[in-house]
């Protein structure tokens, strides 16, 4: 997807929040949300630019696997993941990590899912 094709199907008003960190001249920021692309210039992600990634955190209305994102749990990911034969990675941090899905996890102190990664494979910076 291009810059205008995201904003064509999220209409929502576009705001920078202090997780988002430093410089996203290459993203697309909303609340508890970063669409990032490959391409960008001072002013933002550049028109002929892809979304490469999606990042995901303190959005109450975002959902995985059909259930929201507020609802999993270290423990649940796991165990979806398991049963759905999708291999994953617990790493040293405690965050999961699905690199078939290009996906990683992170998980508060009291192991509910709080931040989510998602990119391009093919794509990724």
């Amino acid at each position: 997807m291009t810059p205008a094709e995201v904003l064509r199907v999220f209409p929502e008003e576009q705001r920078y929040e202090d997780w988002m960190g430093g410089n996203r001249n290459d993203a697309l920021p909303y609340h508890g949300l970063i669409f990032g692309f490959n391409e960008c210039n001072a002013a933002g992600p550049i028109e002929r630019s892809r979304l490469v990634e999606v990042t995901i955190f303190g959005r109450e209305d975002a959902r995985l696997w059909g259930q929201r994102m507020s609802d999993w749990s270290r423990v649940s990911v796991t165990e979806y993941l398991e049963r759905n034969n999708i291999r994953f990675e617990l790493q040293e941090s405690g965050n999961v990590l699905v690199r078939s899905l290009s996906l990683s996890l992170s998980f508060s102190e009291l192991d509910g899912l709080e931040y989510v990664e998602a990119w391009c494979a093919e794509d990724r910076r």
